[in-house]
């Protein structure tokens, strides 16, 4: 089995990749944040509640880690969140996503490989038709 790891991290000019050293808060990150402070609640206090470190806490609301598989259920569940923002959630989840793990079958691999060897050298318009391509209803 072949598994792919797509990785959308940018370098800045100084060659420290953003999401390591330097922090790109997200959606997800500040809708955390924004959360925890309606609650009143220090990172201390939520932490303690989703059986979390506070480092870890606050290294996903600033971004420097990814959200796990299974957070926004937990979320859901501990802070009584409906199923409609736990959608929203996770939707924002996935489009701060870095980084993305595939595995394609054994014929798609040489789609996949060469997709993500030429995806920074594709014009804006390559780019385009293929989003189109793949969001056809």
């Amino acid at each position: 089995m072949v598994v792919f790891s797509l990785n959308f991290s940018k370098y800045t000019p100084s060659g420290v990749m953003e999401g390591e050293d330097m922090a790109t808060t997200t959606l997800f990150g500040k809708t955390l944040r924004k959360l925890r402070i309606e609650r009143d609640e220090t990172m201390m206090d939520m932490a303690a509640k989703l059986a979390c470190s506070p480092s870890f806490l606050s290294s996903i609301e600033t971004g420097r880690k990814p959200v796990p598989a299974g957070f926004v259920s937990k979320l859901g569940v501990i802070y009584g969140l409906s199923g409609e923002v736990q959608q929203e959630l996770q939707k924002q989840v996935e489009e701060s996503a870095k980084v993305y793990r595939i595995t394609p079958d054994v014929g798609d691999q040489a789609l996949v490989a060469a997709f993500a060897r030429r995806l920074d050298v594709l014009s804006d318009n390559d780019k385009q038709q293929i989003f189109d391509i793949l969001n056809k209803d």
